[in-house]
């Protein structure tokens, strides 16, 4: 899935691509940088990633859009 998102004034290209490893998660890249893998535990939504650069309400909504996108 790919769609252009907001983040303050710019505008950024958002990615996200099932990952087949063990951890069933989705691959998260924002203009071609990979932010991490975006997993389900315990019914919330968590961003495996070295850096904090996304909120726990950005990593929701993309949580939510993968829902909608990944059945």
């Amino acid at each position: 899935m790919e769609f252009t998102a907001s983040f303050g004034d710019e505008q950024k290209t958002v990615r996200i691509s099932h990952v087949n490893t063990g951890s069933g998660g989705y691959a998260v890249l924002i203009d071609n940088y990979y932010y991490g893998d975006l997993i389900k535990r315990n019914g919330e939504w968590i961003l495996m990633s070295n850096t904090n650069k996304l909120t726990i309400d950005d990593i929701q909504i993309l949580g939510e859009l993968v829902e909608k996108n990944y059945k």
